[in-house]
Formats: C-alpha cells, structure tokens, sequence
C-alpha cells in the first residue's frame, strides 16, 4: 500500500504510528493484530521497539505524514503501469489500511490476484504465516 494515495485519511491514527513509549506501541498493536491479546505479549512489544528503532520508522512515518499532505509522490495513477502477475494479500481486520484499498489495487492491476485473511489484521505473514506462505508459493510455483 506504500506510494498510494489513501482513499480515507486518518491523521490521528498515522500520527500515532510513530510511538516512542511501550504504551505507544502496545496501542499500535491493537490497530495491527486481529487479535487485541497480542498487544499485551511483552516479547512482542520489544520486537516492534527494536524494530522502529533499527529501521527509523519515525522518519518514514513522519515522510508519509507530509507527502499525503502535500499529496505527492502517489502512484495511483500509475497502477495500470504493472504488467507483471501480482499478488495482493491483506487481513480483512486490518486496522491501518482498509480492505476497500485492497480492492482498489486488485482492480487497478490487470494481472493481480487478491487474497483476503479473514481474522487477521495489518501483517498476515506473521498472523496467518502457513497460510500465506501456501499462497505466496502457490503463486511464485505458477
């Protein structure tokens, strides 16, 4: 969903994406997992501390932030431009990006193959990972 324009936007929910305390990132979790009890899994708040540290998610963060504002550097427009077989997977709960995005990509790609996770949010590889390693090999085996 990187470099798309979102239909709905919600600062206050992006805005909250850049977390610096532990009680950030568990409200975060919630927004990320299907399942709320995942928020509260202290190994999992360390992994996602660590991780927005190692991988400057602030800055990322703060990147979309003023490009949506700015609205740039969007490839919306562009999505025809993709010929190669595409497959789009998504958690029916994911509470970052809505699944109407997800549609929107699968219909904007002519070769694309969607693939909803019922019960599963923003990350289904980590929700749902037999599951999606079955379609993605399933897909790269075609």
């Amino acid at each position: 969903a990187a470099g798309l324009m979102p239909k709905e936007i919600d600062f206050d929910r992006i805005y909250q994406l850049n977390n610096s305390t532990r009680d950030e990132v568990r409200a975060n979790l919630k927004l990320i997992f299907a399942n709320p009890s995942l928020a509260n899994n202290e190994a999992l708040v360390d992994q996602f501390m660590t991780q927005r540290i190692l991988a400057g998610d602030g800055y990322t963060i703060n990147s979309l932030i003023e490009s949506i504002k700015r609205k740039e550097d969007f490839l919306d427009a562009r999505l025809g431009e993709i010929k190669k077989p595409t497959l789009i997977i998504w958690g029916k709960q994911d509470g970052l990006i809505p699944i109407t995005d997800a549609e929107r990509f699968n219909k904007g790609i002519a070769n694309s193959q969607l693939v909803v996770f019922d019960n599963c949010g923003h990350v289904p590889q980590f929700e749902k990972a037999a599951d999606f390693n079955k379609r993605v090999l399933e897909f790269l085996g075609k």
